[in-house]
């Protein structure tokens, strides 16, 4: 009986251990600043705001905060979480919320993402612990600003060419 005790608290003990490992800390927000050589803050700022109206389902809802003056805009969306082939049967209903920040300046702008979650259909959002989860998320996030650095260009060839 003893030895069945000892057993017990030992895996008790070592599972804890597994789960405490589990939700190490991992990168909550990340950034990335964008060159837009040639463009004014403002002609960045309406291109961006262009370009949110156009990938966004609404942007009315999307955008939180929308400060011209100060080229600040915030807003919440939401992505699906990438994933390929086989990996996709665990997780191919999950969404990532996310809180992004674009700042603006003279032939720049800087992309900032954070309040990361991850939900799945039928179950509330939690933050995302793991940093492999992140390292999934982080490139299809940054990948907006090329984006709108594409709808820049495009946007400024088709002006022009009125």
């Amino acid at each position: 009986m003893k030895k069945l005790f000892i057993i017990f608290l030992s895996c008790i003990f070592l599972f804890s251990c597994v789960f405490a490992t589990q939700r190490q800390e991992c990168e909550k927000t990340f950034f990335k600043v964008f060159e837009a050589p040639g463009y004014t803050k403002d002609q960045i700022y309406k291109g961006m705001k262009i370009w949110v109206a156009e990938n966004f389902r609404s942007a009315k809802s999307v955008v939180e905060l929308d400060e011209p003056e100060q080229g600040l805009l915030i807003g919440n969306g939401v992505v699906s979480y990438p994933c390929k082939g086989m990996g996709c049967l665990s997780v191919g209903e999950w969404r990532v919320p996310f809180t992004m920040r674009i700042d603006v300046k003279d032939n720049k702008f800087r992309l900032s993402f954070s309040n990361l979650q991850i939900s799945a259909q039928g179950y509330a959002e939690q933050p995302i612990y793991y940093q492999a989860h992140v390292d999934k998320i982080k490139p299809v996030l940054l990948a907006f600003g090329d984006e709108i650095i594409t709808a820049l260009n495009q946007n400024k060839k088709t002006t022009s060419d009125w």
